[in-house]
């Protein structure tokens, strides 16, 4: 019904960027759906866009708490904990992700960034071999491995 129309006209302004309106219209949905967790992950996606982070971060929150099998949301979530410096709970995300999907080389990717950042650069290097055991031509994979690599020699 009603729902269902509003949904979708969320998701049109949100697909356009049209972040004020978005976040009305998803507003009005959690106000009829106030567990759905797709509608508080695109709420957080319309105040990313307008520049409210913190806001942001507890719609992620709050959609990976309603459904944590979802992937998408936690990956969202573990972008925006990394954006924040919350380095540790990002990291424990991606694992969350790659728990669920060990094939997913974006968060393999975020992950083994992470440890450098964190400065676990053992766990980094073995992240980037997984990577390259994937996919043995991933640009990035193989230069942060032969980074890793170069400066292990010394």
């Amino acid at each position: 019904g009603p729902l269902r129309y509003r949904r979708a006209l969320a998701q049109y302004l949100t697909d356009r960027k049209l972040w004020l309106q978005a976040l009305r219209e998803w507003e009005a949905v959690l106000a009829e759906a106030p567990r759905d967790p797709a509608a508080h992950s695109s709420r957080g996606v319309a105040l990313d866009g307008l520049g409210a982070r913190d806001q942001a971060l507890e719609a992620y929150r709050q959609a990976v708490a309603l459904d944590g099998r979802s992937v998408s949301f936690r990956l969202r979530l573990a972008e925006r904990l990394w954006e924040t410096d919350q380095y540790y709970q990002a990291i424990n995300e991606w694992r969350a992700v790659l728990s669920q999907e060990p094939g997913n080389v974006e968060a393999r990717l975020a992950l083994a960034r992470a440890y450098l950042k964190t400065g676990d650069r053992m766990e980094a290097f073995r992240e980037y071999q997984r990577i390259l055991q994937m996919l043995p031509d991933q640009p990035d994979a193989q230069r942060e491995l032969a980074r890793l690599s170069g400066s292990r020699g010394r």
